[in-house]
């Protein structure tokens, strides 16, 4: 009597390609989250707020270059939210952090905290007039 072996479940035959697929989704969705934090208005309100600052150029040596990997967090409604951010920023003379904070109401983001910290450096310079 001739036995044939019985197929495989189908998970068994493609956990590779599942794997594979859900790698590539998080390497995409992480891409997109770092892109949209990027371009986010308050990241980017805070950036051209510290680089109009002639304490912070002084301070930091011309050009000074942003970092890709903004931390803190953002929270977007339609006519609300808040954001609390760290960028960091490098010019010739130093490299250091940017903390913004941001409250957005009626539609238009502000700026409630713009600081400057220096690597190895416990003093703040605050970037808000």
């Amino acid at each position: 009597m001739d036995e044939k072996a019985a197929p495989q479940p189908w998970l068994n035959r493609n956990w590779r390609w599942i794997a594979l697929v859900g790698l590539v989704l998080a390497l995409i969705g992480g891409a997109l989250a770092v892109m949209a934090s990027i371009s986010s208005e308050p990241r980017q309100m805070a950036i051209s707020a510290a680089l109009s600052n002639p304490d912070l150029l002084d301070r930091m040596g011309e050009p000074v270059h942003t970092g890709w990997f903004t931390r803190g967090s953002i929270d977007i409604g339609p006519v609300s939210g808040s954001a609390d951010l760290a960028i960091p920023v490098s010019g010739t003379k130093r490299k250091g952090t940017i903390y913004a904070t941001a409250i957005k109401s009626a539609g238009v983001w502000k700026l409630t905290s713009l600081v400057y910290g220096a690597d190895g450096d416990t003093r703040r310079l605050s970037l808000l007039p």
